[in-house]
């Protein structure tokens, strides 16, 4: 479907920040609006917004996308850092966490680009981590709106004879694997792609309520977690009087956070890293009915080696002593994950109510998004496809 130039871009951004840090803020401003999300305004040439629609997340279709529902890879198994203090901090099983630091130890890396906290509470800033202890400051989940890239460029290009790991959410490497394959000279600084499972970015708007739900609102706040510390960990506040504030992770992004996330992130279907060399999610335990429990234990994830690169960085790390792995019955996954595995199937009939009304959609090939429709009921087919378009008539979409 045709769409004004940069329509679409707009609609469905999730503000990773890269057509910024590519075109500059005088040709793409990304900025917070009051729903508490990042939004571009272009003022882009013909050329240039040809050009951003080749490595935009929105335009940009993962080209290993495939038939398997947790995508292309090597090798997949469970694991966690082998230091306790890193397994402990990270949000799950620190497993991102230790190959960075092993990386970066061994010479491999001169630098980790990554999203760390900033001296606002409620802003995030990405910065280059060159130390074990500037890796484990940025640990954790930032479940709010940032500009993952917005100065990856500025950083490649002040820094031409370092290499850099980059770690980011799904749709951040997706755009940065697009980019790099059309800018070769930043390609040679890069050393590998990290990625996690992601189920969608949520508005600052969205902590300020968690806050006030903590009963912090009036609070000066000098510090927002939201994952860490034990896992599944507690998103955690304090103020500057010295008080902490505590909610657990189904009240937090279960009530809260979890549903007041980018539109574009509820119409994305790469949820668990495909264009990364190495990927990790929350390895969940279940129940004896099979559900997945959130009760506090050890964290650990579960870790897709995708690429050539990404196995064998990850079974050096593993061999050095800084991971520790273990196979495991890959069908377990689906219960572990329920939501990753069938958010492609319910994307499908998403589409196909946007499609109905008349709507732009992202960039997706709705023949491969077919070969999931099995792990829906035609019940819940049908479900997801009239609430959509409720949704789209209550101009809630």
């Amino acid at each position: 479907m045709k769409h004004n130039p940069g329509s679409l871009e707009k609609e469905y951004c999730i503000g990773c920040g890269l057509c910024q840090s590519c075109f500059g803020e005088e040709k793409a401003s990304v900025k917070l609006n009051d729903k508490g999300f990042y939004a571009p305004e272009f003022a882009l040439t013909g050329e240039e917004y040809a050009a951003l629609q080749s490595f935009c997340p929105v335009d940009v279709e993962p080209g290993c996308y495939s038939k398997q529902v947790w995508g292309e890879r090597r090798s997949v198994c469970l694991g966690h850092a082998a230091d306790e203090t890193v397994r402990n901090t990270a949000s799950s099983g620190g497993v991102l966490t230790a190959v960075c630091t092993y990386l970066l130890e061994q010479g491999l890396a001169d630098g980790i680009i990554q999203l760390g906290d900033s001296e606002v509470a409620l802003q995030k800033t990405t910065r280059i981590s060159r130390s074990k202890e500037e890796i484990l400051a940025c640990a954790g989940s930032r479940y709010i709106a940032a500009l993952p890239l917005e100065q990856v460029v500025q950083m490649l290009e002040a820094n031409p004879a370092d290499r850099f790991v980059i770690v980011g959410r799904p749709c951040d490497i997706r755009g940065m694997r697009a980019y790099l394959k059309l800018h070769e000279q930043r390609a040679q600084q890069v050393v590998c792609l990290l990625s996690f499972f992601c189920a969608g970015t949520p508005s600052v708007n969205a902590s300020r309520r968690m806050i006030e739900k903590m009963g912090a609102a009036d609070a000066n706040i000098t510090h927002v977690s939201y994952r860490g510390n034990g896992w599944p960990g507690y998103s955690t506040v304090k103020d500057d009087r010295g008080n902490a504030y505590t909610m657990n992770y189904e009240d937090s992004w279960g009530a809260i956070l979890g549903r007041d996330i980018y539109r574009g992130c509820r119409f994305c279907y790469d949820g668990i890293g495909e264009e990364a060399d190495i990927a990790c999610g929350d390895a969940w335990y279940l129940d004896e009915q099979g559900k997945v429990t959130f009760d506090e234990r050890p964290g650990r994830n579960v870790i897709f080696a995708r690429t050539e690169l990404g196995e064998r960085l990850l079974r050096q790390a593993e061999a050095a002593g800084c991971i520790v792995c273990e196979a495991f019955d890959e069908p377990e996954l689906d219960k572990m994950q329920p939501y990753q595995y069938v958010r492609k199937a319910q994307l499908r009939y998403k589409l196909l109510a946007m499609r109905t009304a008349r709507r732009q959609i992202p960039a997706v090939d709705p023949g491969k998004l077919a070969w999931h429709k099995s792990r829906i009921s035609p019940k819940d087919r049908a479900r997801m496809y009239l609430g959509t378009l409720r949704r789209i008539w209550k101009k809630k979409i």
